[in-house]
Protein backbone atom coordinates (compact mmCIF):
# COMPACT_ATOMS: atom_id res chain seq x y z
CA UNK A 1 0.00 0.00 0.00
CA UNK A 2 2.76 2.42 0.92
CA UNK A 3 4.48 1.93 -2.42
CA UNK A 4 1.24 2.59 -4.27
CA UNK A 5 0.58 5.79 -2.33
CA UNK A 6 4.14 7.00 -2.87
CA UNK A 7 3.94 6.32 -6.62
CA UNK A 8 0.63 8.15 -6.91
CA UNK A 9 1.97 11.16 -4.99
CA UNK A 10 5.23 11.25 -6.97
CA UNK A 11 3.80 10.76 -10.43
CA UNK A 12 0.47 12.60 -10.25
CA UNK A 13 0.21 15.03 -13.14
CA UNK A 14 -1.37 17.80 -11.07
CA UNK A 15 -1.13 19.03 -7.49
CA UNK A 16 -4.48 17.36 -6.74
CA UNK A 17 -4.58 13.58 -6.99
CA UNK A 18 -7.48 12.30 -9.06
CA UNK A 19 -9.08 8.90 -9.42
CA UNK A 20 -7.26 8.54 -12.75
CA UNK A 21 -3.90 8.99 -11.02
CA UNK A 22 -4.79 6.35 -8.45
CA UNK A 23 -6.16 3.90 -11.03
CA UNK A 24 -2.90 4.13 -12.97
CA UNK A 25 -0.92 2.68 -10.07
CA UNK A 26 -3.37 0.28 -8.41
CA UNK A 27 -3.12 -3.42 -9.21
CA UNK A 28 -5.76 -4.31 -11.76
CA UNK A 29 -7.46 -6.74 -9.34
CA UNK A 30 -8.29 -3.89 -6.96
CA UNK A 31 -10.25 -2.14 -9.72
CA UNK A 32 -12.60 -5.06 -10.26
CA UNK A 33 -16.01 -4.42 -8.69
CA UNK A 34 -17.23 -7.06 -6.25
CA UNK A 35 -18.77 -10.09 -7.94
CA UNK A 36 -19.56 -13.58 -6.80
CA UNK A 37 -15.88 -14.43 -7.19
CA UNK A 38 -14.77 -11.54 -4.96
CA UNK A 39 -17.71 -11.70 -2.54
CA UNK A 40 -17.14 -13.05 0.97
CA UNK A 41 -16.42 -16.75 0.89
CA UNK A 42 -18.90 -19.33 2.04
CA UNK A 43 -16.67 -19.83 5.08
CA UNK A 44 -17.90 -16.48 6.38
CA UNK A 45 -21.43 -17.88 6.56
CA UNK A 46 -20.21 -20.78 8.69
CA UNK A 47 -19.43 -18.31 11.50
CA UNK A 48 -21.86 -17.00 14.05
CA UNK A 49 -23.36 -13.66 13.04
CA UNK A 50 -21.41 -11.65 15.62
CA UNK A 51 -18.04 -13.07 14.54
CA UNK A 52 -18.87 -12.69 10.84
CA UNK A 53 -19.95 -9.09 11.46
CA UNK A 54 -16.71 -8.34 13.32
CA UNK A 55 -14.61 -9.79 10.48
CA UNK A 56 -16.51 -7.79 7.85
CA UNK A 57 -16.39 -4.61 9.93
CA UNK A 58 -12.63 -4.92 10.39
CA UNK A 59 -12.11 -5.51 6.67
CA UNK A 60 -14.31 -2.54 5.75
CA UNK A 61 -12.54 -0.28 8.25
CA UNK A 62 -9.13 -1.30 6.89
CA UNK A 63 -10.17 -0.58 3.30
CA UNK A 64 -11.80 2.70 4.32
CA UNK A 65 -8.70 3.86 6.20
CA UNK A 66 -6.33 2.85 3.40
CA UNK A 67 -8.39 4.76 0.85
CA UNK A 68 -8.76 7.66 3.27
CA UNK A 69 -4.97 7.92 3.49
CA UNK A 70 -4.76 7.69 -0.28
CA UNK A 71 -7.39 10.43 -0.78
CA UNK A 72 -5.69 12.74 1.69
CA UNK A 73 -2.17 12.06 0.44
CA UNK A 74 -1.33 10.57 3.82
CA UNK A 75 -2.18 13.81 5.62
CA UNK A 76 -3.45 12.65 8.99
CA UNK A 77 -5.13 15.98 9.83
CA UNK A 78 -7.12 15.88 6.59
CA UNK A 79 -7.97 12.21 7.20
CA UNK A 80 -9.29 13.06 10.66
CA UNK A 81 -11.38 15.93 9.31
CA UNK A 82 -12.82 13.82 6.49
CA UNK A 83 -13.56 10.76 8.63
CA UNK A 84 -15.43 12.60 11.37
CA UNK A 85 -13.40 10.67 13.96
CA UNK A 86 -11.52 12.38 16.73
CA UNK A 87 -7.74 12.60 16.48
CA UNK A 88 -7.37 9.98 19.20
CA UNK A 89 -10.14 7.77 17.78
CA UNK A 90 -8.66 7.58 14.30
CA UNK A 91 -5.16 6.96 15.61
CA UNK A 92 -6.50 4.14 17.82
CA UNK A 93 -8.36 2.68 14.84
CA UNK A 94 -5.18 2.80 12.73
CA UNK A 95 -3.33 1.05 15.55
CA UNK A 96 -5.98 -1.65 15.92
CA UNK A 97 -5.94 -2.27 12.17
CA UNK A 98 -2.15 -2.38 12.07
CA UNK A 99 -1.86 0.77 9.97
CA UNK A 100 1.11 2.87 11.02
CA UNK A 101 1.49 6.57 10.44
CA UNK A 102 4.93 5.97 8.91
CA UNK A 103 3.32 3.83 6.20
CA UNK A 104 1.72 6.92 4.67
CA UNK A 105 3.42 9.75 2.81
CA UNK A 106 4.64 12.66 4.93
CA UNK A 107 1.97 15.00 6.24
Amino acid sequence: MLNTIERVVCFAEETVITGRDVATWLPKASLVPPTLSTAPSDALYELQLKEATTQNTNEFQRRYCERLLLRTGGNLKKAIAHSGYSDRGLKELFGRLGLRKDESPAE
